[in-house]
């Protein structure tokens, strides 16, 4: 019996829910509890007034832009449109903020986290600004930080378990993927940030799983779960309208084939269009002016020249620094899963090979497509999945043995190089900021953001290289519950709660592998 058919039944809802609890489970003991990123600054701070419902003390009204709340930082950055809005003057979406309200209330009215919870010191990091700093963290920030990432991380590892069982694989090719998909990429390594990407996946592959749903029953309510997902994730990141574009036109293909055709496009248009509306209306409360949302704004700096798109589209996925094939080996398998692939699902093959030349050809011509100081290539985090789904075909099909073996490597090494982002504080010990002793001290101000080329094309200085020689020469691990309950506990707790639901997800296994 197909697990699509068993997922009625107790077992492996049991099943599904302990690939969200191992996965959870993982994500959350490998936090680190800050942010890494400037994204993630603004996106607290408005999250904050939304919760407390007061102003940033440096907010003047009538005359506070954007980034207001870093004047000196920032100063040359700002738009020169004054908000309207206390609480959403900033550049972070307000929809993110919305998802990260209930976390940062929560710490807020009960101070499960506060400032005596960890104290750092000079033998945790050996850098005095680097323990000032993390000391000086808001606790409602750090509280954040330490959940808001796995959770969001740990569902999207979920719902592709949910996807692989769509396409008809067998449980065993599913877990496998799935675990894969989780530990084996990037998406391991973004758990443990609060950036809009990893909300976005979730929301992203959501949409796609209702897609799917009504692809194969033709029902109507499945529609509006895919609207709505789509909607809100556009919210999130304009850029969704990389997926949204092609899905739709996919969609419309497909409606031609069935009936009901008014009543589905109304009802799929009908939930996904009012988010853009919706968009704009937060323009309007922010500024008074309904303006461009960030897709048009990247679109400005970009570069539409052959030369450029070739240069960051092949960097993208083969530069040493941020290459998607190259942080994520695993990925390398699409020279042969996507034939195989096609021959089951040519619909499908088609439309993820959309997404992949919408994203490179668009973030591939802008100026910044490196996206540094990310780890890997952050513009196509949201492809992932969909490069990863086809191997599940290959995996049933091709069972020679020394592929299985290259795959292993493979995956193994997606989950060192995972480890070795994971368990250290690469944006700031890899790349030195602020006192620039790191890779950033190769740039100048001449160089964009200060990123030198031998950093994006250079193995010698990739910061994949330099993390894993850091690693290995001065580790000095930044997990959050690692500092809080110190080694022996630690290991305890992740084998205490690993351990049973592993057996347990065994046993689950043994009763249903012949799905």
């Amino acid at each position: 019996m197909k697990l699509s058919l068993q997922l009625q039944g107790k077992y492996p809802k049991t099943l599904l829910l302990l690939v969200f609890t191992i996965s959870f489970t993982v994500f959350l003991f490998s936090s680190d509890g800050h942010r890494y990123s400037p994204d993630e600054y603004w996106a607290h701070e408005q999250t904050i007034r939304m919760v407390t419902l007061e102003p940033h003390p440096l907010y003047v009204d009538g005359v506070s832009a954007k980034l207001f709340e870093q004047p000196d930082g920032y100063a040359l950055w700002t738009t020169g449109k004054i908000c309207n809005n206390f609480i959403i003057c900033s550049p972070a979406s307000v929809a993110n903020s919305i998802l990260q309200a209930p976390l940062m209330f929560l710490n807020n009215q009960f101070n499960i986290i506060d400032e005596k919870t960890v104290k750092y010191t000079l033998e945790d990091f050996n850098h005095q600004h680097y323990v000032f700093w993390r000391n000086s963290q808001n606790p409602d920030f750090a509280f954040l930080e330490l959940f808001y990432g796995p959770i969001f991380a740990a569902l999207s590892v979920c719902v592709f378990f949910l996807i692989c069982n769509l396409f008809n694989y067998k449980l065993k090719t599913s877990l496998i993927l799935t675990f894969v998909f989780g530990l084996s990429t990037p998406v391991w390594a973004y758990s443990q940030t609060s950036l809009t990407v990893v909300p976005t996946l979730f929301f992203v592959l959501f949409s796609f799983y209702f897609f799917m749903k009504y692809k194969k029953t033709n029902s109507s309510k499945f529609l509006i779960g895919c609207g709505l997902s789509l909607g809100f994730s556009y919210l999130i990141r304009p850029d969704v309208a990389l997926i949204i574009v092609p899905l739709t036109i996919y969609f419309l293909i497909n409606l031609a084939k069935h009936e009901q055709k008014i009543k589905n496009s109304i009802i799929y248009f009908g939930t996904l269009v009012p988010f853009y509306l919706i968009e704009s209306f937060i323009e309007y409360l922010r500024y008074g002016v309904t303006v461009e949302t960030s897709l048009g704004n990247i679109s400005s700096f970009s570069r539409f020249t052959l030369d450029s798109i070739l240069t960051g589209t092949t960097g993208l996925l083969f530069s040493p620094g941020v290459g998607l094939f190259i942080f994520t080996p695993i990925l390398l398998t699409i020279f042969f899963t996507f034939p195989d692939f096609y021959r089951k699902n040519k619909g499908y093959t088609l439309l993820f090979i959309s997404f992949f030349a919408l994203f490179l050809f668009y973030f591939g011509s802008i100026e910044f497509w490196h996206g540094l100081v990310s780890w890997s290539a952050r513009y196509l985090l949201l492809l992932i999945p969909f490069l990863l789904l086809p191997l599940g075909v290959s995996l049933e099909l091709r069972k020679n043995f020394t592929l299985r073996v290259i795959l292993i490597v493979l995956g193994i090494l997606g989950f060192f190089f995972n480890l070795a982002y994971i368990l250290q504080d690469v944006s700031w010990f890899v790349w030195g900021s602020p006192a620039r002793t790191g890779l950033f001290s190769l740039g100048n101000v001449q160089t964009a953001l200060y990123i030198h080329d031998a950093v994006i094309w250079t193995f010698e200085y990739s910061q994949l290289t330099h993390s894993i020689i850091l690693a290995f020469s001065n580790l000095q691990i930044d997990l959050f519950f690692f500092k809080l309950f110190g080694l022996p506990i630690f290991i305890l707790s992740i084998l205490f709660l690993l351990i049973p639901q592993i057996l347990m997800l065994r046993i689950l296994y043994l009763k249903n592998e012949n799905c």
